[in-house]
């Protein structure tokens, strides 16, 4: 009836998987619960061991890289269920009818976001406070509003849909890097028509990253923006998804485009400096965003 499916990169999930079997038992359905490792390290391997006899659990060592996008498609393709439940490798329950909400609802709507939540608490080392600040203002949304723009607020971090859905839409594997493949995803069931039901329903974000590397990896995430823009031929409609890029096409118009570029080219570091600091603000953050897609060639 149900499978569960983790695409893991280097992370320990043991609990995770634990947390996930023993909800899973309790409801007394029929699931299974699908890992695929892309090329983790010797050491986050050894954590497999225990399942190479198990019942439930089946783990998947891909020998090359596949990246998020095919690792997902790959997870599907070998689901033997009706329903997919996709939960990243860095998310923890918090509710303990994390799963039986899902099957509550499983009849309302084909495709089911449950949402993401941050710690209350701020880290202790301020290195990691950027990506919790945002992960707090921008990512963790109620139901409600996240209904309100239902395509636009998609998330792969942790979402349940049926599987002849997910093999009409799938992830693009065109986008072998970091970033997005969520935002194009949402907007292909948008086109699609698939109706996108959020729910409270969040998993616990873990694992925060120090501010630098997180930079990076919107650097990164940016630059496959512009590759999907590149990929839908410049859809008016996807841009009207995406805030950022119609703040661009708005900067453009009005021909400061080139004045952001210059911006970010000559304050990137003391940029990269304040919002690694103690106290970043995310509204820097999101001029940071901007100014570098100013800067990236057409």
């Amino acid at each position: 009836m149900l499978s569960i499916l983790i695409p893991n990169f280097s992370r320990n999930i043991t609990d995770l998987l634990v947390n996930l079997d023993t909800q899973a038992k309790t409801e007394g359905i029929i699931y299974e619960i699908l890992v695929g490792d892309d090329c983790s390290n010797t050491s986050v391997i050894q954590q497999y061991k225990q399942y190479e006899t198990s019942d439930s659990v089946r783990v998947f060592q891909h020998r090359n890289r596949l990246g998020r996008s095919a690792n997902r498609n790959f997870l599907a393709q070998n689901a033997k269920y009706d329903f997919l439940l996709f939960i990243d490798s860095n998310a923890e329950l918090r509710d303990s009818h994390f799963v039986k909400n899902y099957l509550f609802a499983r009849n309302l709507a084909p495709v089911l976001v449950g949402g993401i939540a941050y710690s209350e608490k701020p880290p202790i080392n301020s290195a990691y406070l950027l990506r919790w600040k945002y992960g707090r203002s921008r990512e963790m949304k109620s139901s409600e509003l996240r209904n309100k723009k239902p395509s636009q607020s998609f998330i792969s971090f942790n979402f349940f849909i049926r599987k002849e859905v997910f093999y009409k839409i799938k992830f693009d594997e065109r986008l072998t890097e970091y970033g997005h493949e969520d935002t194009l995803f949402g907007f292909r069931l948008k086109q699609e028509n698939v109706n996108i039901l959020h729910l409270d329903n969040a998993l616990m974000h873990k694992g925060l990253i120090e501010g630098i590397e997180f930079l990076h990896k919107t650097r990164k995430s940016l630059e496959n923006l512009k590759y999907i823009l590149q990929i839908l031929d410049d859809d008016p409609e996807f841009i009207q998804e995406v805030k950022l890029l119609k703040t661009y096409r708005l900067v453009r118009r009005f021909r400061l485009d080139s004045v952001m570029k210059y911006f970010f080219r000559f304050s990137r570091k003391k940029l990269e400096s304040y919002l690694t600091s103690h106290n970043p603000k995310i509204l820097f953050f999101q001029f940071y965003k901007l100014s570098y897609y100013c800067s990236l060639p057409e």
